[in-house]
Protein backbone atom coordinates (compact mmCIF):
# COMPACT_ATOMS: atom_id res chain seq x y z
CA UNK A 1 0.00 0.00 0.00
CA UNK A 2 1.24 3.15 -0.94
CA UNK A 3 1.37 6.00 1.97
CA UNK A 4 1.20 9.64 1.55
CA UNK A 5 4.64 9.65 0.52
CA UNK A 6 4.71 7.57 -2.16
CA UNK A 7 5.83 3.77 -2.70
CA UNK A 8 8.72 3.89 -0.83
CA UNK A 9 9.41 2.38 2.57
CA UNK A 10 10.23 5.08 5.33
CA UNK A 11 13.96 4.29 5.56
CA UNK A 12 14.31 4.23 1.76
CA UNK A 13 12.44 8.08 1.83
CA UNK A 14 14.84 9.71 4.68
CA UNK A 15 18.22 8.10 2.44
CA UNK A 16 16.67 9.55 -0.36
CA UNK A 17 15.32 12.83 0.38
CA UNK A 18 18.70 13.59 2.25
CA UNK A 19 20.89 15.43 -0.33
CA UNK A 20 17.67 18.01 -1.78
CA UNK A 21 16.17 20.53 -0.49
CA UNK A 22 13.36 20.99 -2.70
CA UNK A 23 12.37 17.41 -2.78
CA UNK A 24 12.30 17.47 1.04
CA UNK A 25 10.54 20.70 1.53
CA UNK A 26 7.80 18.98 -1.17
CA UNK A 27 7.39 15.78 0.61
CA UNK A 28 6.53 17.39 4.21
CA UNK A 29 4.58 19.67 2.18
CA UNK A 30 2.57 16.69 0.90
CA UNK A 31 2.49 14.87 3.72
CA UNK A 32 1.33 18.04 5.62
CA UNK A 33 -1.10 19.76 3.29
CA UNK A 34 -2.64 23.44 4.51
CA UNK A 35 -6.38 21.09 4.63
CA UNK A 36 -5.03 18.54 7.04
CA UNK A 37 -5.25 21.10 9.62
CA UNK A 38 -9.50 21.09 8.72
CA UNK A 39 -9.42 17.07 8.32
CA UNK A 40 -12.44 15.87 10.18
CA UNK A 41 -11.61 12.04 9.30
CA UNK A 42 -9.66 11.41 12.51
CA UNK A 43 -7.96 8.36 10.84
CA UNK A 44 -6.71 10.41 8.17
CA UNK A 45 -4.88 12.97 10.03
CA UNK A 46 -3.76 10.38 12.72
CA UNK A 47 -2.01 8.35 9.69
CA UNK A 48 -0.52 11.10 8.35
CA UNK A 49 1.07 12.40 11.97
CA UNK A 50 2.03 8.42 12.35
CA UNK A 51 3.89 9.22 9.07
CA UNK A 52 5.36 11.93 9.98
CA UNK A 53 6.27 11.08 13.52
CA UNK A 54 8.14 7.89 12.26
CA UNK A 55 9.95 10.32 9.53
CA UNK A 56 11.09 12.68 12.25
CA UNK A 57 12.56 9.62 14.60
CA UNK A 58 14.52 8.12 11.46
CA UNK A 59 16.08 11.52 11.16
CA UNK A 60 15.59 14.11 13.43
CA UNK A 61 17.20 16.95 11.93
CA UNK A 62 14.23 17.29 9.71
CA UNK A 63 12.24 18.93 12.19
CA UNK A 64 14.36 21.84 10.92
CA UNK A 65 13.01 21.40 7.20
CA UNK A 66 9.36 21.00 8.71
CA UNK A 67 9.90 24.57 10.07
CA UNK A 68 11.62 25.35 7.19
CA UNK A 69 9.08 24.57 4.99
CA UNK A 70 6.22 26.08 7.73
CA UNK A 71 4.35 23.38 8.56
CA UNK A 72 4.82 23.76 12.28
CA UNK A 73 1.29 25.65 12.00
CA UNK A 74 -0.50 22.66 10.52
CA UNK A 75 0.73 20.68 13.56
CA UNK A 76 -0.29 23.36 15.90
CA UNK A 77 -3.71 23.84 14.37
CA UNK A 78 -4.49 20.52 14.91
CA UNK A 79 -4.26 20.84 18.53
CA UNK A 80 -7.83 22.07 17.94
CA UNK A 81 -8.90 19.24 16.17
CA UNK A 82 -12.32 17.41 17.83
CA UNK A 83 -10.74 14.22 18.36
CA UNK A 84 -8.38 13.55 21.36
CA UNK A 85 -6.91 11.10 19.92
CA UNK A 86 -5.33 13.78 17.13
CA UNK A 87 -4.70 16.81 19.54
CA UNK A 88 -2.90 14.57 21.64
CA UNK A 89 -0.50 13.16 18.97
CA UNK A 90 0.13 16.78 17.42
CA UNK A 91 0.44 18.01 20.92
CA UNK A 92 3.31 15.09 21.46
CA UNK A 93 5.03 16.01 18.10
CA UNK A 94 5.83 19.56 19.06
CA UNK A 95 6.89 18.74 22.32
CA UNK A 96 8.96 16.15 21.25
CA UNK A 97 10.51 17.20 17.96
CA UNK A 98 10.01 21.27 18.38
CA UNK A 99 10.51 21.59 22.03
CA UNK A 100 7.03 22.44 22.35
CA UNK A 101 7.03 25.77 19.41
CA UNK A 102 3.46 27.06 19.46
CA UNK A 103 2.50 29.30 16.40
CA UNK A 104 2.47 32.63 18.49
CA UNK A 105 6.37 32.12 19.26
CA UNK A 106 7.50 31.87 15.73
Amino acid sequence: MAGPLGDRSISKNVKCIAGDDSDIIRRIRRLLCAHLAFEKDESTVLRKLGELERLLQADGSLANEVKRAGQVQTIDKLQSHPSYLVYSQAASILLRFFGGIYEDEM
